[in-house]
């Protein structure tokens, strides 16, 4: 029987990563924001909560726009999407990349990164109980409170790596914190399957754990 899972924080980050630079994003940006707003005015963009972001260097330049579920920046070289697991709406991010890819025609992708984390607490067990089942034996020294464990994993799939951080929670008092970061070869996986991929990969994680996630 799975362990209760009760989330009272988290988040979910999306990363879009170019083959190559796209210089020209913002040699237009009257028709980025058009293509933009065509895809996500259902979703609350709108030019109040747009910012054109210049930083010290080009890499860090970017577009944000902070819509009531999310917020999403594009850069030259990539475009982030992140939020809070409850607000997120399935198919923000594939709408965002198709409104980006017909700004930049020809927009070719080298990886994407997909991170779901949470803060939580358990029912029927303590967060140092639990997370002493990943750790066979602790070095000795001072008066031990908790432990952590990160795992890391090769590639399977699309997925050219990915790993597993679980640690007692720095939000959440007496609760536990699990992430998962996923890195997916764009040459195997669609845009349009990312966000089906990482949600089943989501819930293989929680599985192996023992986890379920209630309100």
């Amino acid at each position: 029987m799975r362990q209760p899972f009760t989330l009272q924080q988290g988040g979910l980050n999306y990363q879009f990563f170019f083959a190559q630079p796209a210089f020209g994003m913002f040699s237009d940006l009257p028709a980025l924001l058009a293509e933009l707003f065509s895809s996500l005015g259902q979703h609350g963009f709108k030019p109040a909560t747009v910012q054109f972001r210049k930083a010290s260097t080009l890499g860090e330049t970017n577009l944000q726009c902070d819509l009531p579920t999310a917020t999403i920046k594009v850069f030259v070289d990539r475009v982030d999407l992140l939020t809070t697991s409850g607000n997120y709406r399935k198919g923000l991010a594939t709408m965002t990349i198709e409104a980006v890819s017909r700004h930049v025609k020809k927009l070719d992708f080298s990886t994407f990164a997909a991170t779901c984390h949470a803060h939580g607490t358990l029912s029927n067990m303590l967060s140092s109980a639990f997370l002493g089942r990943f750790v066979r034996e602790a070095p000795k020294g001072q008066s031990l409170i908790g432990s952590a464990a990160v795992f890391y994993y090769g590639a399977q799939g699309p997925s050219l790596a990915s790993s597993l951080t679980l640690d007692l929670s720095a939000q959440v008092e007496g609760g536990i914190f699990v992430q998962t970061h996923v890195v997916y070869d764009a040459t195997k996986i669609a845009v349009t399957e990312l966000e089906d991929t990482f949600t089943s990969h989501v819930d293989e994680v929680l599985a192996d754990l023992d986890l379920e996630v209630t309100p």
